[in-house]
């Protein structure tokens, strides 16, 4: 472009709507093909007809943004060089009172010039502590970079802009112009080569009026703009419009440092740079992006979950599960420009149509419409309404985002309605959305639709001010056994990521609240629970910003928010066994000093209880309960003879689980002791001959005890057969220390014998049912085998025979349990020293000796036998047997 004046540009191509559909992957390129550019027009009003508004709501005032062509604009007086004549605009007289605003994040809303006065929708109505920024919507700019004289600059111009200077100044609050360009493609890229007329007549008006900077919202799709008087300045409108960001910023730099500049852009630009915006290039100029994430049911028709032909009606803004929606859309912009340079933009309207009957996503029927917030909110209590037809719903495809629809039968229209429109259940989700991401803030197009909804700004004073949720849990989870460490900690949803937590505990039986933990950035309390009475606590945990003291107080304190929700219950883990020691072991003489000492398990604070049954007497309490396992026992003065003791144990928090209350206990272990006026036997071991602990039918055995700790130790033996149902006494007290068991005719199987024993100078100090004893073992097992005890061989002939001759080798067994005993036979040959096996065991009890052929000279053999029953008792390397008879010789000649 050269020259001062403005260059006139001719208009490049139009990407036709299939090319931009192939290659333009973002939502604005269908939002401009199915819809109006989001910034262009004000949502067409919801007929709510009241008592308070008898007829339909126009909508605010919005003139068109573009002069006829070739015409001057009429902004005061000008003159072609852009300069304008001496009438001064009126100027705002408040500085920025930077210290009044608390909001951790951003609050940008745009504000229409029509209605900005108004006292119900306007700027009077609005609450500028839960505001950050307000950008006056608009200043436009015609063809050649000029601005436009239009009823917006008329506003831009008049004691009602000065008033919202003042009033958002002293609260604190940032004042911005938006600069709109022209609707027409060739004219939009006529403004933008003339950029250099445009910026300083802005930032001319920015100083005049006193406002704190500048919104950029020039849209459309990507376009080639041809400069027809220096082609070397061709560029496409996204170049075009990285450029004037970047001049203004300089501009505004020049003025003032300090400036704010923000620019508006599409839901899906940071995907990628094939758009109108280049979001990488534009980020080195701007301050903020106020990304326009509004609109998306628009963009949303063609992709799963709709999957429309038609338009069908849809979430404005999704925040997931739609192929456009705001998690997606925050997540690519905080990746190319960084969370604190991104602000979620939001509508405060909806979409309204005609459909055949209520469902989600239902198909419209007629004119798709928009509502304001104020409208969507006044439809249930018109009288247009069809009584109890109106229904509010939450999107099913998007369950976390719950947005909202409501249905109706309309009156004034003859049809079922759909809305689809933002409530505070919706836009806190969002705004929750902008906390966890951590992003610059929130905004909304725009602030007249909601005016002064107390809802609206009591959700933004909640969302961005204070601390607004908490959660709490406890690990591990209750119940949980006392002296189990539990930590209780919270999870508070704060602007501030530092907030600061105090928790409290409501103890069973307590009448009031006490402090656990004070305040302090610990969002966990470590509880100590040994010693703590079971039953079910609970407990509240108070959180605040950082920034403040807390928005709420009690007469106990302050707070943000709080959650008492948390109940957990303390148990005692029942004692599941207690086992028991003595020191010395019984028995022991009288008068030495007895140590009882008990060992409970499966609880975690256990108390013990000691009982005494003396001889002859009842029980008695030797020790009542306490946290000492052991009982001292003075048995000095007691009588000799058998005591029975009972441990007692039960956890701390229980009350015993078995027993007649007040004797309760939760397990017990009940045990001898004898008193001795002698020595007695303190144990005895027990042997057997043979070794091996296991013998044949019919041979001998010998049971062996040997008594410790007494001099004179008599012995009694008893065995316990197979099959039996008690014990029998095999041998009775006497001196001698063996038992010599036969075993002829004995059942095969395993036997058990006991050993008793007891001193000669007493008579037993323990006795049962059977008989007295000092000590006994019954550990002593034997097994008894069934097997043949011998095996007779004879020959036929008897001893010799010439070679060829046939000989038999007969062979009879003896003692065998079954009758048809096993046998097998092996020879020796004349020279040999290694025995053969000439007929493996069998039933047979013969072998036939093929003579023919052999050798002259003497050969010896043996035959092996073994009962039916079993494999053979005994075994060497060559096989097993019960008995063998080797002691046959025959001569051959």
């Amino acid at each position: 472009m050269t020259g001062a004046g403005s260059a006139r540009v001719a208009w490049g191509a139009v990407l036709p709507r299939a090319w931009a559909q192939a290659l333009c992957l973002t939502p604005f390129v269908f939002q401009l093909l199915l819809a109006p550019t989001a910034h262009a027009s004000e949502p067409p009003a919801v007929h709510v007809a009241n008592a308070a508004n008898p007829s339909p709501t126009p909508a605010p005032d919005q003139s068109q943004p573009v002069a006829a062509r070739g015409a001057d604009a009429p902004v005061a007086s000008r003159t072609r060089s852009g300069s304008t004549s001496t009438a001064q605009p009126l100027q705002s007289s408040t500085p920025l009172n930077a210290t009044a605003n608390t909001l951790r994040r951003e609050v940008f809303g745009f504000a229409t010039s029509g209605s900005l006065g108004d006292p119900n929708v306007g700027y009077p109505s609005w609450n500028f502590n839960d505001l950050s920024t307000v950008a006056f919507f608009a200043i436009h700019v015609q063809y050649d970079g000029q601005l436009v004289g239009d009823s917006n600059f008329t506003v831009w111009s008049s004691s009602t802009l000065t008033g919202l200077v003042n009033t958002a100044h002293a609260h604190g609050v940032k004042v911005v112009v938006t600069i709109v360009g022209p609707n027409n493609p060739v004219d939009q890229c006529d403004a933008l080569y003339n950029t250099k007329t445009t910026i300083p007549e802005l930032v001319n008006q920015v100083t005049l009026k006193g406002v704190d900077g500048v919104n950029i919202d020039y849209e459309g799709q990507l376009t080639q703009c041809q400069n027809i008087i220096d082609p070397t300045l061709n560029a496409t409108n996204q170049t075009l419009t990285t450029n004037f960001a970047r001049d203004m910023r300089a501009g505004l730099d020049a003025a003032k440092p300090g400036y704010y500049l923000s620019i508006d852009t599409y839901s899906g630009s940071a995907a990628g740079n094939d758009g109108r915006f280049n979001i990488g290039d534009l980020n080195q100029y701007v301050d903020s992006f106020f990304v326009m994430a509004y609109d998306m049911d628009y963009a949303n028709q063609p992709y799963a979950p709709l999957n429309c032909s038609s338009f069908c009606l849809a979430p404005v803004s999704p925040l997931t599960n739609y192929y456009w929606n705001d998690t997606t859309s925050m997540t690519q912009y905080s990746a190319v420009v960084g969370p604190g340079k991104t602000i979620l933009g939001q509508p405060y309207y909806g979409t309204v149509a005609c459909v055949a009957s209520p469902a989600d996503h239902a198909t419209a029927t007629g004119r798709v419409v928009s509502a304001t917030y104020l409208e969507a909110a006044a439809v249930s209590s018109s009288p247009d309404v069809q009584p109890g037809t109106f229904a509010i719903h939450r999107d099913e495809n998007d369950p976390t985002g719950v947005d909202r629809w409501d249905s109706w039968y309309d009156l004034s229209v003859g049809c079922w309605r759909e809305m689809h429109w933002s409530d505070t259940v919706t836009l806190g989700v969002r705004y929750n959305l902008v906390n966890q991401m951590n992003l610059r803030g929130v905004g909304f197009w725009t602030l007249n639709y909601g005016g002064g909804s107390g809802e609206l700004w009591s959700s933004l004073a909640t969302y961005f001010k204070s601390c607004y949720a908490l959660g709490v849990n406890a690990q591990p989870a209750s119940p949980a056994v006392v002296g189990t460490a539990v930590t209780v900690t919270a999870t508070g949803a704060c602007p501030d990521p530092n907030p600061l937590y105090e928790f409290w505990i409501f103890a069973p039986g307590a009448t009031s609240w006490a402090v656990a933990q004070p305040y302090s950035t610990n969002a966990s309390f470590n509880w100590n629970t040994s010693g703590k009475p079971v039953g079910t606590y609970r407990f509240s945990v108070w959180v605040h910003d950082a920034s403040n003291t807390g928005v709420f107080n009690n007469s106990l304190g302050s707070y943000d928010a709080f959650n008492a929700g948390q109940f957990f219950t303390l148990t005692s883990t029942p004692c599941s066994t207690v086992s028991v020691t003595t020191a010395p072991p019984s028995p022991a003489t009288v008068g030495t000093p007895v140590t009882i000492t008990g060992s409970a398990s499966g609880c975690s604070n256990p108390l013990y209880e000691f009982w005494i049954l003396p001889p002859g007497g009842p029980w008695a309490l030797a020790h009542a309960y306490s946290s000492s396992p052991t009982f001292n026992w003075t048995t000095s003065g007691h009588p000799a003879g058998s005591y029975l003791f009972s441990v007692w144990a039960r956890d701390a928090g229980s009350p015993g689980t078995s027993g007649t209350n007040p004797n309760m206990y939760d397990a017990f272990s009940a045990f001898p002791f004898a008193l001795t006026t002698t020595t007695p036997c303190s144990a005895v071991s027990v042997s057997a001959s043979p070794l091996s602990a296991a013998a044949m039918v019919g041979s001998p055995v010998t049971i062996t005890g040997s008594a410790s700790g007494c001099p004179n130790p008599l012995y009694e033996f008893w065995i316990f057969t197979p099959g039996a149902s008690s014990w029998t006494v095999a041998q009775a007290y006497s001196t001698s220390a063996s038992f010599n068991w036969t075993t002829t005719g004995k059942p095969a199987g395993i036997y058990r014998f006991s050993v008793w024993v007891h001193d000669a100078s007493s008579t037993g100090i323990y006795s049962n049912s059977l008989g007295i004893y000092d000590a006994f073992n019954a550990g002593q097992f034997f097994t008894i085998t069934p097997g043949c005890t011998a095996v007779i061989v004879s020959a036929s002939p008897s001893s010799s025979a010439t070679v060829g001759t046939a000989v038999t080798i007969n062979a009879n067994a003896s003692g065998c349990l079954n009758p048809n005993p096993l046998y097998e036979f092996w020879m020796l040959t004349p020279g040999s020293s290694t025995w053969q096996l000439v007929q493996p065991y069998s039933t047979s009890a013969t072998f036939t000796w093929n003579t023919a052929g052999k050798s002259a000279g003497t050969y010896r053999f043996s035959v092996w036998v073994h009962d039916a029953s079993n494999s053979g008792v005994v075994t060497n390397s060559l096989g097993s047997y019960d008995a063998f008879n080797a002691g046959q010789f025959f001569t051959l000649s």
